[in-house]
């Protein structure tokens, strides 16, 4: 972390340090998104994702806290492939697969 906001890394990371690096991001800041967007482009990467050997999602700066609350309120749960806005391919924990609104963490195409 950088002041509020998590560092952009083009290095692949994994699921777990994903995991921890957000509830980290979530405990010392308020900021309201988890990319300083006076820097980067709300739909810049700020970070890479690797789920197995299958996924690689990419982590726009735009996410909000709250849906970063509701992933993590979820993190139990398995990871999912949702229809996200404009049809995008999403990342999501719902038990039903629905989007989290605001968790813009897109599947690499």
């Amino acid at each position: 972390m950088l002041g509020e906001y998590l560092v952009k890394e083009t290095s692949p990371i994994q699921k777990d340090e994903f995991v921890r690096r957000l509830k980290i991001w979530r405990q010392l800041s308020k900021a309201n998104t988890v990319g300083d967007l006076t820097i980067q482009q709300g739909r810049s990467n700020l970070l890479v994702v690797l789920e197995g050997s299958n996924n690689i999602w990419y982590v726009h700066s735009d996410t909000k806290r709250e849906a970063v609350n509701h992933f993590l309120n979820h993190r139990g749960n398995q990871w999912k492939k949702a229809i996200g806005p404009k049809g995008s391919i999403v990342l999501t924990n719902n038990e039903d697969g629905t989007y989290i609104e605001g968790f813009y963490v897109y599947l690499k195409p």
